[in-house]
């Protein structure tokens, strides 16, 4: 089946593209300078695409899934579902240093590009394990009991991409494994059907806003502050991390 994620001059998946092929020091050198880090080494894709592009052409490099850049042993250890809705990664990277903690990317070019519908797991498939990872990540954000198991229910029915990529960063931190989410958000793109595409992070904020909400996320917890937003402008490739 064709696959419409990459759009030729505009879209998120575009803008990446972009930015790690060539950008990759302005674009890597923001991020870094974004989060805290020195510099990010970023992975190559797994080859081996499975569906072709609107043209009819083969896509020959696929997309990093589940955990599947990760040593052998954590991923038997991840017991994600299978079934029903899987992590993609727009890219993942490691940091420099002694140190190194796993970067995993989120990027975004437009609001309806956060998605606001739950998993589509069932209770006869996966969704309790998901709420059970659900449950264990707001208690690792420093709700209750009760809270996590009312937010639980939350993050399977709306914000799930979210909510799932914030369960496997909290997933690697069990593992002992450094970890951050990085959230890119492109300001200043131009979307030929019209769409709404921010232009500064201040144009991001009331949709970024309504996912803090429905996710009832307070950004005071350990977990938290390894969650990063880093605004890029699509000219430029520069802008800010804070909103």
């Amino acid at each position: 089946m064709p696959d419409n994620r990459l759009q030729l001059g505009y879209g998120s998946a575009w803008h990446l593209l972009r930015c790690l092929g060539w950008q990759r020091n302005r674009f890597t050198s923001h991020v870094a300078k974004s989060i805290g880090v020195t510099s990010i080494d970023w992975l190559d894709f797994p080859l081996g695409g499975k569906d072709v592009y609107p043209s009819g052409m083969p896509i020959r490099d696929s997309e990093w899934e589940r955990i599947n850049f990760a040593s052998e042993t954590l991923k038997d250890n991840y017991d994600w579902p299978r079934r029903g809705n899987q992590q993609t990664w727009d890219a993942v990277g490691y940091t420099t240093g002694t140190n190194a903690e796993l970067i995993l990317v989120e990027a975004k070019g437009h609001p309806t590009e956060i998605s606001f519908s739950g998993t589509t797991a069932d209770e006869n498939g996966g969704r309790p394990v998901i709420r059970e990872r659900f449950r264990q990540t707001l208690l690792a954000c420093g709700f209750t009991d009760e809270v996590a198991n009312i937010q639980a229910e939350n993050w399977l029915t709306g914000c799930y991409q979210y909510a799932n990529r914030i369960a496997t960063l909290h997933f690697f931190h069990t593992n002992n494994i450094p970890a951050r989410l990085v959230f890119i958000y492109f300001c200043g793109d131009q979307h030929p059907s019209g769409k709404f595409c921010p232009q500064s992070a201040k144009e991001w904020a009331e949709s970024l806003n309504q996912v803090k909400q429905r996710l009832g996320l307070t950004g005071k917890s350990d977990l938290e502050s390894r969650i990063h937003n880093v605004f890029v402008d699509v000219n430029t490739i520069s802008f800010g991390s804070t909103l």
